[in-house]
């Protein structure tokens, strides 16, 4: 997903699409107004209207906030409120994916004069990512990111109330991280003590379609809300539930987190194809295909979790230094092996083997410094965050312990920084944070294996 500012800090609450008392929301009560529609889910496709009641002085200029490509956006067009078409400008730019350039469009249109603007359009999710399909829909089920569904504006200076209503097949239902006002999501910026931004209150939710059995369990005051397809038996639901509970309780416990928050994991089946299924992952939850776990899908589960604490907006931590940003891969990467190796999933040293193998095997084409990863892109960048970080996190690990004789080790320094950085409260200074707090002097392994490209040898 493509990062942006977000937020500093608030609570969601994850809902199913049902009926609440309230006031109706009508288009002109909204800056925009998103109505959803899914006709014939076999198609595959989204339409969406989207009216914009709340114009700028000049064009109004509105974005994908995901890659075209991940989009396949068709039949855009747009209006005033006397129905005169409007003029649509494109142009193209590039942002950075996970494995190479992918395009990404925003859209000029001649709206000066008018009132409202009334685009409308429809998005194909389904194309394969790093992940498998990034977002997708068939008769079965959907999960798609918001920012797979909506366009836009530019600027979102004065958007403060956005009202999203949702179409769907006979008997579906959405499972989506809003507050719902009758059969209409409303985000509205007020309703929350802090300040929100509503781009990523709306595109950086995971929205779920079709039919789910919830399950919840709250964690010293933290909301976990497991949404999975309902046409599954109910052991299987019983057993990737509680083992999806037992992961995130030990990230909770790992980060000494005891706050109110809500989270809500969506669990899908695979797609037709039988290639995975990833609709994202943010603070507000994560969705992916979880019909025939594998190892790597209980690794990504916990992964992503740990995100949420030592990266995501609002409840994460991040780094004075650009050059110690790989800190926060290594430790993701990390413990998501300690997270099921502490469940009995696998033995921790046996894990840390083949990921040693795996560094090994890449390491002549890929390797690069640490302190670089933020200068890198593609298969190198792939390289240190997921093969690199996590075995130069398990010698920190290793070498903390020794030198405290086993009083501290990386687990209880997450703690500590968590308790002084959390929340984006201010910058961790790595290397120095982790001197003081071992007593131990790391120069010489930053030197090695940080700032360097020594190879990592483990204990035998």
């Amino acid at each position: 997903m493509l990062n942006r500012l977000i937020f500093n800090a608030f609570i969601f609450t994850a809902i199913s699409c049902s009926f609440l008392k309230g006031y109706a929301v009508e288009n002109k009560d909204a800056d925009i107004f998103y109505k959803v529609t899914i006709d014939n889910p076999k198609e595959g496709r989204i339409n969406v209207i989207a009216t914009f009641n709340k114009l700028p002085d000049s064009n109004l200029i509105i974005s994908e906030q995901n890659f075209s490509e991940y989009l396949n956006l068709g039949g855009l067009k747009a209006k005033d409120e006397q129905g005169k078409i409007l003029a649509i400008a494109i142009t193209k730019g590039n942002a950075t994916g996970p494995d190479r350039l992918y395009e990404q469009k925003v859209y000029k249109i001649s709206s000066k004069g008018a009132k409202t603007v009334i685009v409308e359009y429809s998005v194909k999710p389904g194309t394969i990512g790093k992940h498998g399909h990034r977002g997708y829909l068939d008769e079965y089920f959907g999960l798609v990111p918001g920012s797979g569904v909506f366009l836009f504006p530019l600027d979102d200076t004065d958007i403060n109330r956005i009202a999203v209503e949702f179409k769907l097949p006979e008997g579906w239902k959405v499972v989506c991280p809003w507050k719902s006002d009758k059969n209409i999501f409303v985000l509205e910026h007020s309703s929350y003590q802090y300040n929100l931004n509503m781009a990523d209150v709306l595109c950086e939710a995971i929205i779920g379609f079709g039919n789910f059995e919830m399950r919840s369990r709250e964690i010293n005051g933290f909301n976990i809300q497991i949404y999975a397809f309902s046409e599954w038996s109910d052991e299987h639901i019983h057993a990737i539930c509680e083992q999806a509970f037992r992961l995130m309780e030990y990230q909770l416990e790992l980060f000494g987190i005891n706050q109110k928050w809500d989270y809500a994991v969506i669990f899908v089946p695979n797609a037709a194809d039988k290639d995975r299924v990833f609709g994202g992952s943010w603070s507000l939850g994560q969705g992916f295909e979880m019909e025939t776990p594998s190892l790597r899908s209980w690794e990504l589960l916990s992964h992503r979790f740990h995100h949420v604490f030592n990266y995501y907006y609002p409840l994460g931590m991040y780094m004075i230094k650009k050059s110690s940003g790989w800190f926060l891969e290594a430790t993701a990467s990390y413990y998501e092996i300690k997270a099921l190796a502490s469940i009995g999933y696998y033995k921790l040293e046996n894990r840390i083997s083949q990921l040693k193998d795996s560094y090994d095997s890449l390491k002549e084409k890929c390797d690069a410094p640490l302190s670089t990863d933020y200068k890198q892109r593609f298969q190198t960048l792939e390289y240190l965050h997921y093969k690199k970080a996590p075995l130069v996190a398990y010698l920190m690990d290793e070498k903390i312990k020794k030198g405290t004789n086993g009083e501290k080790d990386l687990d209880k320094f997450l703690k500590y920084i968590y308790s002084e950085h959390g929340m984006k409260r201010s910058a961790v200074n790595l290397k120095e944070e982790l001197e003081q707090f071992t007593g131990i002097d790391f120069n010489e392994f930053f030197k090695k294996y940080v700032d360097g490209i020594e190879p990592i040898e483990l204990a035998k």
